[in-house]
C-alpha cells in the first residue's frame, strides 16, 4: 500500500470486535515500531502486554473512576 493511499483510506474505529489478536502479531507489530524514528535514536520505547480480561476490565475501570 503506497503512503497517500494508506493516509486518504484511514479511519477511526470507534466498535471494536471481541476477538483477541494472536500473541504472535503482536509481537510483529511491535518488533516493527523497533523501526520507528526517535529522539537521538535512543529507542527508550517499552511495551506491557496484558492478555488477561480480569486484569484489561480492571485497570479500564481504574482509569475510568480516576478521569472523574
Amino acid at each position: 500500500m503506497e503512503t497517500i493511499q494508506a493516509i486518504r483510506s484511514r479511519r477511526s474505529i470507534r466498535k471494536y470486535q471481541p476477538k483477541t489478536v494472536p500473541h504472535k502479531v503482536i509481537e510483529e507489530i511491535v518488533a516493527d515500531a523497533a523501526y520507528a524514528p526517535s529522539w537521538k535514536n535512543t529507542q527508550i520505547a517499552r511495551y506491557i502486554l496484558v492478555e488477561d480480561r480480569a486484569t484489561i476490565d480492571k485497570m479500564a475501570e481504574e482509569i475510568d473512576r480516576k478521569s472523574v
